[in-house]
């Protein structure tokens, strides 16, 4: 099976970040990779410690996930009192970084099997974790100002999603996740929650989490789709298909995309 962002890969200005701009966080995810190899083996094991869905407590994931939200204070990409929604939004941008500079890929998997499908408890899980980290980092200083932290976690984030008749799909990449794969919620918070329940299909290209507003919903009409280009935002209109390829007049950007 080949999983969809399998061919992502950094580039080299990613990767200098990485190891230049937050060493802290380079020096944990050798470690934090490797307990997720480990727990990916044991996904499908009986539950001996009261952990949920197979997630055993001995395999080292909370302390290595510990030691990683540590040093992400320390290296001031998250602040201790963040949200965990955010916080772990953040944890899939450098977890797919990681990877593309040729970490494991069953790390990746476990990723996707216990931040997407098994989100709740996650989110409980960092939730927990940052509370304790208020007694062992700085919660008063700042996020970098470095915009270049900014910049990543921005650009790793697409802003051109779309809803379509079989899913939600990105114009600017191939990610597309299939319905079953994502619910849609209105509590706390209105949006689209990505799960990959359905497929096991995971792509850490996706967030785990859309917001409606960042997700577009073409108009049909007489047998024509209106799309907005999304590069200058500028509305297209075109023949009506499963399938269609777009060429903004304006900026010249094309893009395809499902209807």
């Amino acid at each position: 099976m080949t999983y969809p962002f399998e061919t992502f890969r950094a580039t080299q200005k990613q990767t200098d970040f990485i190891q230049k701009k937050i060493p802290h966080v380079a020096s944990v995810m050798p470690e934090f990779f490797r307990v997720m190899v480990v727990a990916y083996t044991s996904i499908d094991q009986k539950n001996l410690y009261g952990m949920p869905h197979g997630i055993r407590q001995d395999l080292g994931v909370e302390t290595s996930l510990k030691l990683l939200l540590i040093a992400c204070c320390n290296d001031r990409l998250i602040a201790a009192n963040e949200s965990a929604k955010s916080v772990l939004e953040k944890l899939r941008v450098l977890t797919l970084l990681w990877y593309a500079k040729g970490a494991n890929l069953n790390a990746c998997l476990f990723f996707g099997y216990y931040f997407y499908t098994q989100h709740s408890n996650a989110l409980y899980l960092v939730k927990s974790i940052l509370q304790q980290n208020e007694f062992l980092v700085d919660v008063s200083q700042n996020l970098s100002d470095n915009s270049e932290s900014e910049s990543l976690f921005k650009a790793m984030r697409s802003s051109a999603w779309y809803k379509s008749v079989g899913g939600l799909g990105d114009k600017l990449s191939t990610a597309y996740v299939q319905e079953g794969d994502y619910i849609r919620t209105d509590l706390p918070k209105p949006g689209y929650l990505v799960h990959f329940k359905k497929t096991g299909m995971y792509d850490l290209r996706v967030p785990m989490f859309l917001d409606p507003a960042e997700v577009e919903v073409p108009v049909i009409q007489q047998s024509k789709v209106i799309v907005s280009c999304p590069k200058c935002h500028q509305k297209c209109r075109g023949p009506l298909f499963e399938h269609i390829e777009v060429s903004c007049p304006t900026c010249q950007q094309k893009w395809s995309q499902r209807t």
